[in-house]
C-alpha cells in the first residue's frame, strides 16, 4: 500500500489559496448608512437653499445662491466618491485623477454660467451682449 498524505482540511486558513481576499478593506455597513443619512440632510439643506437666499425679483439666481448649490452638490460628490465609488479606499492616483476632472468640470461650468453670475448680462433674445452698469443708467 503506498501513503497518502492526508487530505486539508477546507476549513483551515491555510486551505484557500486567495484566504486574505476575504477580509473587508472598504467602508462598513455602517458607515453606508452614516452617509446615507449625510446624503439626504445636504439632500434637505439642497432644497431649503434657495428659500434661504432671497432672489428678490430678479428671475436669474444670485451669484451666493448659486455658490451655495454648487459647494453642497460638491461635498455630496465627494461623499458619494468617496464611500459608494471606494476612493477612500483605493490608490490615491485615483484620487487625483478625480480632482482634476472635478476642477476640470468646474472650470467649464464656470465658463457656461458667466452670463448669469457673471458681470456680463447675455440675453439669448438679444443683438449681443450689454453690460449691466449700462442698463442700471
Amino acid at each position: 500500500m503506498s501513503e497518502h498524505a492526508p487530505a486539508a482540511d477546507a476549513s483551515a486558513p491555510d486551505a484557500h489559496p486567495n484566504a486574505h481576499a476575504s477580509t473587508h478593506h472598504g467602508p462598513t455597513v455602517k458607515a453606508y448608512w452614516i452617509v446615507f443619512v449625510l446624503l439626504a440632510v445636504l439632500t434637505l439643506v439642497e432644497i431649503q437653499i434657495p428659500t434661504m437666499i432671497d432672489a428678490g425679483d430678479r428671475a436669474r439666481p444670485s451669484g451666493m445662491l448659486v455658490i451655495g448649490l454648487m459647494v453642497t452638490a460638491l461635498i455630496k460628490a465627494g461623499l458619494v466618491a468617496a464611500f459608494y465609488m471606494h476612493l477612500k479606499y483605493d490608490s490615491r492616483t485615483y484620487t487625483y485623477m478625480m480632482i482634476v476632472a472635478t476642477i476640470v468640470i468646474m472650470f467649464f461650468l464656470w465658463l457656461l454660467t458667466w452670463g448669469t453670475v457673471g458681470p456680463l448680462d447675455f440675453d439669448l433674445f438679444s443683438s449681443g451682449m450689454t453690460a449691466i452698469a449700462s442698463r442700471s443708467a
